[in-house]
């Protein structure tokens, strides 16, 4: 899930969704078991420990994306106490029984910042390459099945065999569809 999170640089808030409001995502109609990858900043971590402890997922691990500028530095976005500079993908998972592939692919990313004209940034592609090899039966295998990928708040005109991708509109207000 890349959800588009309303922190305090985000100026178009009707589109971008708090942990509250993400709390009331009946993620159980779409799925009772699984992982969820997760990409959050720093400053809402807590708030999806506690969300995904309500919905009875429990933490594996962890991705993080240290985000270069295209002048190859690190990028610095200002924040309280550091600036703000990678972008964590927190991995939790409900039910037991998954086939896990061990990875030898690292835990940190260094990729460059795209700016999206869409809701949230474009985050490393790296991420599928490493979902897919952590849970190799829920990949793309021929016609006859498919895969078992979701993808939540994709990216407008993303496609990837074996995943099913789910975009939010511009024009929708996130607050209001998860009320209904």
């Amino acid at each position: 899930m890349d959800v588009p999170w309303k922190i305090p640089e985000n100026k178009n808030t009707i589109h971008h969704v708090t942990p509250q409001n993400l709390a009331k995502f009946p993620i159980h109609k779409i799925m009772k078991t699984g992982f969820i990858f997760i990409w959050v900043e720093k400053e809402i971590v807590q708030d999806v420990f506690k969300i995904m402890k309500k919905w009875e997922y429990s933490y594996v691990e962890n991705l993080e994306w240290v985000k270069k500028n295209v002048n190859n530095k690190i990028s610095e976005q200002p924040y309280r106490y550091f600036n703000r500079s990678k972008c964590s993908c927190l991995i939790f998972k409900k039910g037991e029984g998954f086939q896990l592939r061990h990875q030898r692919n690292p835990d940190v990313v260094f990729d460059y910042v795209k700016r999206d004209k869409y809701l949230t940034e474009d985050k490393p592609s790296f991420i599928y390459h490493v979902i897919e090899t952590l849970l190799p039966n829920a990949s793309y295998k021929n016609e006859t099945d498919p895969g078992k990928m979701l993808e939540l708040w994709a990216k407008k005109g993303m496609s990837r065999k074996g995943w099913t991708h789910i975009v939010q509109k511009k024009n929708i207000n996130i607050t209001t569809t998860l009320k209904n």
